[in-house]
């Protein structure tokens, strides 16, 4: 059996830090994010969760947890058929987020970070969006109208150019001089996920041009 001085001699700087991984710098746990919520990166997840183990787990039990729930793009293939799959699935791994400026405060207790995100701008497929929609309500056009819909989309999404916006996420410390976390970092996904399928903007945009040619149209017949 080992004594407490042998065990303490057994663990070995580099063995003791690879059982009880370090908090990830502020850098460090934004690329994390990144890289999960586009490329659902393994190699990220496995840091970020393991730094956020780091917090003190009466007061944080489940925070490691949310590294579950980043990946942003796990159903933006599904109903398409397979060639149009694979080309989403391809262009997917272009969409990356990238840190332009960190600051953390003087107690390095609060950070943030301003970056950018690069994706392909869809936006040129909302004509035949609307189209999608008129033919839709004849019940016989309905499915040739989806499946045509669907065809022009993953055709765009795989050759649109890039678009990019900028934001700033803020970063605390989990409980103390714990690990580095953000609320901000959980919105990205969602951010970007409606930037690739604007489709509720898309109807909003729809039904205002509706309402402003019956309003037009109503102004015609009152002169």
């Amino acid at each position: 059996m080992y004594t407490p001085a042998l065990t303490l001699l057994l663990c070995a700087p580099f063995a003791c830090a690879a059982a009880t991984p370090a908090a990830l710098s502020l850098e460090a746990t934004f690329d994390a994010h990144a890289r999960i919520i586009t490329q659902n990166d393994e190699a990220a997840r496995a840091a970020l969760r393991g730094s956020l183990r780091g917090a003190d787990p009466e007061e944080y039990p489940e925070i490691a947890g949310i590294v579950d729930s980043l990946y942003a793009f796990e159903h933006l293939a599904t109903g398409f058929d397979d060639a149009a799959a694979t080309a989403i699935r391809t262009r997917q791994q272009s969409i990356q987020c990238r840190a332009d400026r960190i600051t953390e405060d003087a107690t390095s207790t609060h950070g943030s970070v301003d970056y950018h995100c690069v994706f392909p701008d869809v936006s040129i497929a909302f004509e035949a969006y609307r189209d999608h929609l008129a033919r839709s309500r004849d019940r016989a056009q309905r499915a040739g109208a989806l499946r045509s819909f669907l065809a022009i989309y993953a055709a765009t999404l795989r050759d649109a150019p890039d678009a990019r916006f900028t934001a700033r996420a803020e970063f605390s410390r989990v409980g103390g001089n714990g690990p580095w976390a953000s609320a901000d970092m959980l919105q990205v996904g969602v951010k970007l996920l409606e930037a690739l399928m604007p489709f509720s903007d898309w109807d909003e945009r729809i039904e205002a041009d509706a309402r402003n040619a019956s309003e037009g149209g109503r102004a015609g017949d009152d002169q």
